[in-house]
């Protein structure tokens, strides 16, 4: 396929002007799959010693955040509540004291391609869940009142963030924004979950109706994110629900479980590019310019590398505590912790701001310098690219992507309770996927008291790492909650003959609620599979540009909370 020589002059540019910098090539960073409720303080010595012998570690990254918050966590799950205050504070410190620099601070990093020059200053989500971990931490220390200033700081944080974002948008000079306004997300039922229990503690009953009919406000403004019924104790009715209304002479035993592991993030390419650029002196008169030539260009896809979240799927669909005594609650979801991440990752302008200001610096630098493409032209063939130059510039694309965050943040939250007689007890929580039993956990000696409150923290690790499929053959597991598939993909548009392709096709779909990405397949003609071609960020229903020359039929496969969906049918081209 001819292409023009400006877009070869460009492609010279932007591979010549690549900094060269020494970002370090990170170990698979895997450590939650060593976890288990009896290795937990073995976890932590082995996070110590990774960060503090292996130079190569993404915590030797410029990213005390993600070790403190790991470390952090992981001291909160083997009950070492104060040593876990002590990391997730200092956590919080920086990831606020990052949010006070100036964008010029670390606009060279990004300049460079390697944002790893630059201090990690965390995600949103960190910043709201790290106030429940150490607010659940002062819980068990006996200290309800720390307890709760950390739920009022996840409340407060939600509308600050809010603001800041809506002042961002407001001064911004961008008039191709969107007319749509963004949905921020500022309720947390988690929070204020936790909330409640601590003003019932207190024996503040207004204030933990307040915090009730907050957490019946966030079901109610996020459908998206809140997409299961909400806990039957939970459930107002003149204002108050079973929560708020334990009857005189009964202490009430709440429980708080979490399973799995939120969404991390990883570097992920549909680009397969092989070429080789030869230069070619005319003969002849005017021969003195050089010309760009392709020798070889074999484009099998179209991206470059970004950004996709991997999930870590929880089989447990059902949670369950038996009392000796053969009293039993049943636990229902609360909130799903990796949807509510996955919300605020997705509005957190400042990273693609920053990302496009990089994306800006350079692309412009190139159009610039195609102006004079006359006076750079006569210094091409001082310009040696080989295949392991070109290799070397799309690995410090992909590595210049920022896949720094914390790994130990559990996936959801399931909650419930149960009013019982002043007294002691024994008990077992039993974890389930359908009908078999995945894990049990055995507590003794539970004290539950009257006018005092009573919970019980409990986790399971379970889960199945499922990365972004490259192709469709690869199986998907199957999850509660799965998004149902894409239906009528369709061809919405033939715009004829562009700048680079012979002839393009516009397709669209139905779009499926909750779903936050789709990600689009390809059949090319001879290849009997479909191979990962575009991720549509957004609830938009329009898909992407096809090479029609090349694509016989397509896929859609769409993400939401927990994971990938179910993907569709085939759509002929």
């Amino acid at each position: 396929m001819k292409k023009n020589l400006f877009r070869y002059v460009l492609l010279i540019l932007l591979l010549a002007g690549c900094v060269s910098s020494s970002v370090p090539m990170f170990l698979p960073h895997n450590p939650e799959e060593r976890l288990n409720m009896d290795s937990l303080q073995d976890a932590i010595a082995v996070l110590n010693f990774e960060r503090d012998t292996n130079k190569q570690s993404i915590y030797n990254a410029r990213n005390e955040i993600s070790f403190l918050l790991d470390r952090g966590l992981l001291a909160f799950y083997a009950g070492d509540y104060t040593a876990s205050i002590k990391d997730l504070q200092e956590a919080e410190f920086l990831i606020e004291e990052g949010f006070t620099r100036c964008i010029s601070d670390n606009f060279k990093a990004y300049m460079s391609g390697n944002p790893y020059n630059k201090e990690y200053i965390g995600e949103d989500f960190e910043n709201i869940y790290v106030n429940v971990f150490c607010a659940l931490n002062y819980y068990h220390l006996g200290d309800l009142e720390k307890a709760q200033v950390e739920i009022r700081r996840i409340n407060e944080k939600l509308i600050w963030l809010r603001d800041s974002y809506e002042l961002l948008e407001s001064k911004s000079e961008n008039t191709n924004k969107s007319d749509v306004p963004i949905d921020y997300y500022t309720i947390s039922a988690l929070a204020r979950y936790l909330g409640m229990l601590f003003w019932r503690g207190y024996g503040n009953e207004d204030s933990a109706r307040v915090d009730a009919e907050y957490l019946t406000e966030a079901y109610k403004e996020y459908p998206f994110i809140y997409y299961h019924p909400l806990p039957p104790e939970l459930v107002m009715k003149n204002r108050t629900c079973e929560e708020l209304t334990i009857p005189r002479g009964q202490a009430r035993i709440n429980f708080l479980s979490f399973t799995g592991f939120t969404p991390f993030k990883i570097p992920i390419s549909t680009s397969e590019i092989t070429y080789r650029l030869i230069l070619h002196k005319p003969e002849g008169p005017g021969g003195s310019r050089y010309e760009t030539h392709l020798a070889e260009w074999n484009w099998n896809q179209t991206s470059d590398p970004f950004i996709s979240l991997a999930f870590r799927t929880s089989p447990v669909d059902r949670i369950e505590a038996v009392f000796d005594n053969g009293r039993k609650v049943n636990l229902s979801l609360l909130e799903d912790m990796g949807s509510v991440s996955q919300k605020l990752y997705e509005t957190r302008k400042d990273n693609s701001f920053l990302e496009d200001l990089y994306k800006l610096g350079t692309y412009s630098t190139a159009l610039y310098s195609g102006l004079i493409i006359h006076q750079f032209s006569q210094n091409l063939s001082k310009i040696k690219l080989n295949d392991e130059k070109i290799d070397n510039y799309f690995n410090r694309k992909k590595q210049g992507l920022d896949i720094r965050m914390s790994r130990y943040l559990p996936g959801k939250a399931y909650t419930g309770g149960i009013n019982l007689t002043p007294g002691t007890y024994s008990l077992t929580v039993n974890y389930y996927s359908g009908n078999k039993l995945v894990e049990t956990r055995r507590f003794n000696e539970v004290k539950a008291e009257e006018g005092k409150l009573n919970l019980i923290y409990d986790i399971c690790m379970e889960h199945e790492v499922v990365t972004p499929p490259l192709k469709l053959t690869d199986n998907l597991p199957d999850f509660p909650g799965r998004l149902p598939a894409p239906k009528n993909v369709r061809k919405i548009l033939d715009s004829g003959q562009d700048t680079y392709r012979l002839s393009v096709r516009t397709m669209g779909w139905d779009p499926v609620p909750g779903a936050s990405d789709y990600y689009v397949y390809c059949k090319y003609y001879g290849d009997g599979e479909y191979y990962l071609r575009y991720v549509n960020n957004g609830k938009r229903t329009r898909g992407s540009v096809f090479d029609t020359k090349h694509t016989t039929s397509i896929r859609v496969l769409p993400l939401g909370p927990g994971g990938f969906g179910v993907p569709s049918e085939s759509a002929n081209q």
